[in-house]
C-alpha cells in the first residue's frame, strides 16, 4: 500500500502549528509529555504541529495553559490575528474587525 503525502489544510494552519511547535520546543517539552498533559496522541499533536488539521480551540487553549503562554503572544504576527496581538486591542477594535 503507498502513502499519500498529505498538504497542510490552510496558511493558518501552517502558522498556527509552527508557532506551537517553536514555543513547546523553546519550554523544552516533546510532544509525547505535552500531548499527554493536555489528553491528546502525540500523533494528533504532531498532526497539528505541521498544519495537516487544524487545532480544535480546547486544544489550542489547553497548550497555551500548559506552556505558560498568553494567547495575545501566541497570534502575534500570525496573518488574520493582528488584534489578538494588540495588547491594546479592545472588544469594539476586534468586533469592527469581524464585522460585528
Amino acid at each position: 500500500m503507498t502513502r499519500t503525502r498529505r498538504t497542510p489544510i490552510s496558511e493558518v494552519a501552517v502558522a498556527v502549528g509552527a508557532r506551537l511547535r517553536a514555543l513547546r520546543k523553546r519550554r523544552g517539552r516533546s510532544q509525547r509529555k505535552l500531548a499527554s498533559l493536555i489528553g491528546i496522541t502525540q500523533s494528533a499533536m504532531s498532526t497539528y504541529e505541521t498544519g495537516h488539521r487544524d487545532v480544535p480551540v480546547w486544544v489550542l487553549l489547553a497548550t497555551l495553559v500548559e506552556l505558560d503562554c498568553p494567547a495575545g503572544q501566541f497570534f502575534d504576527g500570525i496573518p488574520g490575528f493582528a488584534a489578538f496581538g494588540n495588547a491594546g486591542a479592545t472588544e469594539a477594535t476586534i468586533a469592527a474587525r469581524d464585522g460585528f
